[in-house]
């Protein structure tokens, strides 16, 4: 389950996952139950949602934050840059005159397509759902658009700037939320 699936220093990845476990706990301090799941009840963007893991799948989720966000990192330093963002999005242009929605839902899918790696869709596609312990119509209706839009998201803020070890560690905390939020139910909506 913890496969490490970038070329990150060992080093760096781990003080990644231990800032992240701290934060985590700090902000959502989980509460044990007797098979050894912890139930937290979390926020992100406004939703607060109750979600039920192990400390196990807790830890692969936020190593699988870290790995995404390192693939993330791998694209832009490939010529995936702001620019090349930009300029793919303005040729691709609306597809559906009067549905905003829906000319986003096809922009965050077709953007994820041009940049996606093998490396991004095995954890998105297996070590996600796996994970999480969700799968069927509910990953591919739900959690898995939910989990790739956050990433068009999170690389529209980060994208070249990968070196800001702020923005890094908070776009990992933001990705681990909505992981977390991919087998949960929802509490508030904003």
């Amino acid at each position: 389950m913890n496969e490490t699936l970038i070329d990150l220093s060992n080093e760096r990845r781990n003080k990644y996952i231990d800032i992240l476990s701290r934060k985590l706990n700090n902000d959502f301090p989980g509460e044990k139950l007797e098979n050894g799941d912890a139930i937290y009840d979390v926020e992100v963007q406004g939703t607060t949602f109750t979600c039920c893991y192990s400390d196990d799948e807790i830890k692969a989720m936020i190593g699988y934050s870290v790995d995404i966000l390192e693939e993330l990192r791998k694209i832009n330093d490939d010529g995936f840059d702001r620019k090349s963002r930009n300029k793919f999005i303005k040729e691709r242009g609306k597809l559906f005159r009067d549905d905003e929605d829906l000319n986003e839902f096809f922009r965050v899918s077709e953007l994820y397509n041009k940049y996606k790696t093998d490396r991004l869709s095995r954890i998105i596609d297996e070590k996600i759902p796996d994970t999480c312990r969700v799968g069927g119509a509910w990953w591919m209706i739900l959690a898995r658009p939910t989990i790739i839009s956050t990433l068009d998201a999170v690389y529209e803020v980060i994208v070249d700037k990968f070196d800001d070890e702020e923005l890094y560690i908070s776009s990992c905390y933001f990705v681990l939320r909505v992981i977390m939020h991919s087998h949960s139910v929802d509490k508030t909506v904003a």
